[in-house]
């Protein structure tokens, strides 16, 4: 059975016949994007960051890479906390607060790392 966009399943048509299940039209717009995902916004800052650290990284310079890496992380952090929704951009997944946490023990966890162990180049 194939239903033209502007077809309509007949009233008796039961929930086998109709794709979209019993009761179900077939939308005719698709739904807007939300803000968040048409923009990233200050994700840009955070992605600049990391990819900051992975170039220290990949030059050997590791106490600087897991530094940047870790200020990267909770610099946005300190972005997801303090924007509003619409302007967050790409930094928002979740919740507020479960990104602000993630994004805190992760560079938390990056800066211990980079401090507490010794990652100088053996040569």
């Amino acid at each position: 059975m194939s239903l033209d966009p502007e077809e309509q399943p007949a009233a008796g048509a039961s929930a086998a016949e109709s794709p979209w299940g019993e009761g179900k039209v077939r939308p005719v717009q698709p739904e807007p994007r939300p803000p968040a995902v048409t923009r990233l916004g200050p994700w840009w800052l955070v992605a600049l960051g990391v990819a900051g650290g992975i170039v220290w990284a990949a030059t050997d310079h590791m106490l600087r890479a897991t530094v940047t890496l870790g200020s990267a992380c909770l610099l946005g952090a300190g972005l997801r906390l303090v924007l509003p929704a619409r302007r967050a951009g790409g930094l928002i997944t979740r919740s507020r607060p479960f990104d602000v946490l993630v994004l805190l023990i992760l560079g938390a966890a990056l800066l211990a790392a980079g401090f507490a162990l010794d990652l100088r180049a053996r040569v």
